[in-house]
């Protein structure tokens, strides 16, 4: 793998590492203060499952950078 393959591979994990205890904080959140039912839910709960949300598509974009598997050495 080449330098570049190797940064892009850590950077893809480490951005779902940090999305997956984002989403797992989101959840304990949720369980220790849930919002009112009738409304949204808890906007700390809402922020946190929105950034596990967007760090996995960052993650998955990281594909794209990686060169295809036959051509890397």
């Amino acid at each position: 793998m080449s330098d570049a393959s190797i940064l892009t591979a850590q950077i893809k994990t480490s951005l779902l590492d940090i999305a997956r205890q984002a989403s797992l904080l989101g959840d304990g959140l949720q369980n220790a203060a849930p919002g009112e039912k009738a409304v949204s839910p808890n906007a700390s709960v809402q922020y946190l499952l929105t950034i596990a949300e967007e760090l996995t598509r960052m993650a998955e974009a990281c594909d794209d950078f990686m060169p295809p598997h036959s051509e890397r050495r």
